[in-house]
């Protein structure tokens, strides 16, 4: 995505998709973290790449799904629990934080490879780009059309949740 916030409705139709058993701020954060290593990545190797370990679907998985459970609780505390209430986490709900922050990150790597330059889907194995799923194989075609309509998508989704009319916070964030 050219803009990172524009994983959101992608994280809130997989919510809705699910019938709401996995969990929603998960699916946000999980949606958007594999972008953190952009700046550190750049920055290492002098702006030659910008994607490696989180924007693969190994990586993803063994480094971006903890890092999302250990972002999640902070922002549980301090932002979701507001807006939620308490929420107690049992073995089950665990088990739905993982597998939540699974889809997220591997949603996030999965469509970012449909459009940038450089996708190391298969890194650590190869350090390789696998450009095989950049749509209609336009690199800016493609950013652009998911650019409209990933933009589209999120003002439709404020719009309903503002017509909806029950809690914008809660409803955006929570589901």
């Amino acid at each position: 995505m050219p803009l990172t916030p524009l994983h959101y409705p992608v994280a809130f139709i997989l919510y809705h998709v699910s019938k709401r058993h996995l969990n929603l701020p998960v699916l946000i954060i999980s949606s958007m973290i594999p972008d953190l290593e952009i700046p550190l990545i750049f920055f290492l190797t002098g702006g030659l790449i910008d994607r490696l370990i989180l924007h693969s679907l190994i990586g993803g998985v063994v480094f971006g799904v903890p890092l999302t459970i250990l972002v999640f609780y902070p922002l549980y505390k301090i932002f979701f629990k507001k807006i939620a209430g308490d929420i107690s986490f049992n073995g089950a709900s665990y088990k739905i934080l993982v597998l939540s922050a699974t889809i997220g990150v591997l949603s996030h790597t999965l469509l970012d490879s449909t459009q940038h330059p450089y996708n190391p889907l298969l890194w650590p194995i190869s350090y390789n780009s696998f450009n095989n799923f950049i749509l209609f194989g336009d690199l800016i075609l493609a950013s652009n059309l998911l650019y409209i309509i990933f933009t589209i998508s999120t003002i439709a989704i404020i719009v309903y949740i503002l017509l909806n009319g029950r809690g914008f916070l809660n409803q955006i964030f929570i589901g």
